[in-house]
Parts: structure tokens; sequence; C-alpha cells
């Protein structure tokens, strides 16, 4: 085994916890943007963005902006 390996090891669990959390967050703030209309903001764990039209994309591809810092640029999208 490699050192690098046994050192990393006993971090595991915590990796996959965070992980877990990510996940769940991002599930929220998937159905949440769902549930929203195009141009509608949401606040997912208190967090402000807005649900940007796309055009012909339907509920395939969802597009959100984060209000909070006024970012003029759209995020990733977020995939079903």
């Amino acid at each position: 085994m490699h050192q690098r390996t046994r050192h990393q090891l006993p971090l595991l669990p915590t990796i996959v916890a965070l992980a877990g959390k990510w996940r769940a967050a991002a599930a929220t703030m998937l159905e949440q943007a769902r549930q929203t209309e195009p141009g509608a903001p949401f606040t997912p764990g208190g967090s402000a963005y807005r649900r940007l039209p796309w055009p012909d994309e339907g509920d395939r591809i969802i597009r959100v902006r984060y209000l909070v810092t006024g970012a003029d640029e759209p995020s990733a999208p977020l995939h079903p």
C-alpha cells in the first residue's frame, strides 16, 4: 500500500459524508428549479437563484443564475 493511500484512507468516511450532503443539496435545488417557472426566483437552502428561460429545452436542461453576487453569467446547467 502506498503512503499516500495510507494517509488518505482515514479521510474516506468524511469525504463520502460530504459528497452525500452536496448531492442532497443539489437534488433539492434541482427539484425546486423544476417547480419554478422560467424567469422566477427561488431560494434553495437560503441562497437566491433565478431560473433562466431557455428556449426549446423544457425540463431537460435547467439553467439558473446566482442572484446574491449579481453575477451576469448563468451557472452550469443542472441536468436531470
